[in-house]
């Protein structure tokens, strides 16, 4: 066989995937050097004559071997191991030129295939690599790796998945079956951290394709689920995937989908991101207009918990995470048919709009107000501002005796008196004192609290040209 190869470089080699299978087997048993390099010399005129079929040959080593990494210690691994390192340098110095093959050094991937720990960070780095040098190859190795896939063998999960979602953007989605969706399902539930990362990610890469919606709406039950993913990447990558396929997918799928989301986004509208703020927000807008026409009374009380954070994130430095809450809020009071309140935000009337807000019933501004807690630690201080204004409005319309309420407000008010900035601390006062004055029947320490309250401010915001003898 080598001699026909090296004698007829021209020659149209049939079963080539049979002949790198022996390849490989004949570098594991094969030591004498002069043979050696006979293999090696032989393998990259295959490499020339068919390259993806070489290609395709070694990958499927690399999922065999998969199996064996538990075992590399091995001698007999290990030499086996370095041969098909060493054949994929070939390849690629046969696909890429040398400058291709010294570039995947430097970025220290052959390295990494190498140690266990690594193994399969360098695949990743690899099959990129592939994909900027040799996108020819892409499809095959993408067919070969779902062919892993499907094998259902644990051993095969990871390196497979790693192949199929680094080259899944590059390759025709046709191959993406039923099938192939089963598996994804299941792994989207895996225990495992890298297995749910490049499922979730895969998913991203499908549902920017339209015609993929379809595929994929038996997935979404699961997606959702990932928005409580302890990761954030993941979490994150879950919301993308409902953003771009729940007004795609049949209203049979999106309507239970869409009952269930606005309660679980909520805690979202508070992350930390402003990117998951705001496609949590546009998400929860969605999921609005899904359920506007058909499911009114289920979803009621759950749009009436959004109105007062989104009143809120209105207010938003970030002016995309602003423009998503002006978009939801305008579909939330649509929703509630609350025709006064849309027309005063259309017209940005935003004071009016924070009092027609509180026109409800005292149990709906308790709720309110509880709301507004958060929003009093939040980095950013017009939404502080906003939260401090809207205590002062809505502890006055709490004249029932509320005072379990008032208590929990006036006390998350007096814990800002450190952090808060000079404008806002006025108004923590304010709201302070109305807070002490709002029940009928305030208790004793609400006026003894007031009172040392703003003793202490005094004391801190004395003329210090005055020291001590001024107090």
């Amino acid at each position: 066989m080598l001699d026909m190869v090296l004698r007829h470089p021209q020659a149209d080699l049939e079963q080539v995937e049979e002949i790198v299978t022996i390849f490989h087997q004949q570098f594991a048993c094969i030591s004498r050097e002069p043979l050696q390099d006979i293999l090696r010399r032989s393998f990259l005129q295959v490499a020339r004559l068919c390259p993806k079929e070489v290609t395709t040959g070694l990958l499927q080593s690399t999922l065999d071997f998969d199996s064996g990494t538990s075992s590399r210690e091995n001698g007999t691994t290990a030499i086996t191991w370095l041969m098909v390192v060493t054949t994929m340098q070939a390849l690629f110095h046969c696909l890429g030129g040398t400058s291709v093959v010294e570039d995947i050094k430097g970025q220290g991937i052959w390295d990494m295939l190498m140690s266990p720990e690594t193994y399969h960070r360098g695949i990743t780095m690899l099959m990129r690599v592939l994909r900027r040098e040799v996108p020819a190859c892409c499809a095959a190795v993408s067919e070969l790796a779902i062919t892993g896939l499907l094998q259902r063998q644990a051993h095969l999960d990871i390196t497979a998945m790693t192949v199929f979602t680094e080259l899944l953007d590059g390759t025709d989605f046709e191959h993406v079956n039923s099938q192939v969706v089963s598996i994804l399902q299941e792994h989207l539930q895996s225990e495992s951290l890298e297995l749910r990362r490049m499922t979730i990610s895969s998913l991203v890469t499908l549902s920017r394709r339209p015609e993929k919606a379809a595929t994929l709406q038996s997935l979404l039950p699961q997606v959702m689920q990932r928005l409580q993913d302890e990761d954030g990447d993941i979490s994150t990558a879950a919301l993308t995937v409902l953003n771009n396929t729940l007004c795609r997918v049949d209203r049979k799928t999106a309507v239970p989908i869409a009952l269930q989301l606005v309660k679980m986004l909520l805690p979202l509208f508070r992350n930390e991101s402003s990117h998951v703020r705001e496609r949590a927000i546009l998400l929860c807008r969605d999921a609005m207009e899904v359920t506007v026409h058909t499911h009114k009374a289920q979803m009621r009380e759950d749009v009436h918990r959004s109105l007062m954070p989104l009143f809120f994130h209105l207010h938003e430095n970030d002016r995309k995470v602003a423009q998503a809450s002006r978009e939801a809020l305008l579909a939330a009071v649509s929703f509630l048919n609350w025709r006064q309140l849309r027309r005063l935000l259309e017209t940005e009337q935003t004071r009016r709009a924070c009092k027609c807000l509180l026109t409800e019933n005292s149990s709906r501004v308790e709720q309110y107000l509880r709301q507004s807690l958060f929003y009093l630690q939040s980095p950013q201080e017009p939404l502080r501002e906003v939260a401090f204004r809207f205590i002062e409005l809505a502890a006055q319309k709490l004249t029932d005796g509320r005072q379990e309420t008032l208590q929990v407000i006036y006390e998350a008010l007096h814990e800002q008196v450190n952090n808060s900035s000079a404008s806002v601390s006025s108004l923590e006062t304010e709201a302070l004192w109305i807070l002490a004055a709002a029940a009928k029947e305030p208790p004793p320490r609400f006026r003894l609290q007031a009172l040392c309250y703003q003793l202490r401010r005094a004391w801190k915001k004395r003329i210090p040209a005055l020291g001590d003898c001024w107090l």
